[in-house]
């Protein structure tokens, strides 16, 4: 779905992603981070690229890194690989 956010440095459009099982989907500092999706259990493809999270929780258990005051989210708000694709000009090499 399109959403319009600010990342901080200004409005931009990505996609809202929300992790099915209500769990952490990503934190802050996870920006620039892939995001991919798993099919059939057995393929992994690559989705796109985090740009920020929805501030949700504080205190993230579980998250390795997080300080103390650090947020983490189940929503995550991502550029899809076919934009980040054409911006540059490239392709995504596989296998």
């Amino acid at each position: 779905m399109w959403h319009l956010t600010n990342d901080g440095y200004g409005d931009i459009w990505t996609i809202e992603g929300h992790q099915q099982s209500d769990t952490i989907a990503g934190s802050q500092g996870d920006s620039g981070g892939p995001v991919f999706t798993v099919v059939n259990g057995t393929q992994v493809r690559a989705t796109g690229m985090i740009q920020t999270v929805k501030k949700t929780w504080t205190n993230c258990v579980g998250v390795r890194y997080a300080a103390p005051d650090s947020w983490c989210s189940s929503w995550v708000y991502f550029s899809s690989m076919r934009t980040i694709n054409e911006s540059l000009g490239a392709t995504l090499r596989t296998g």
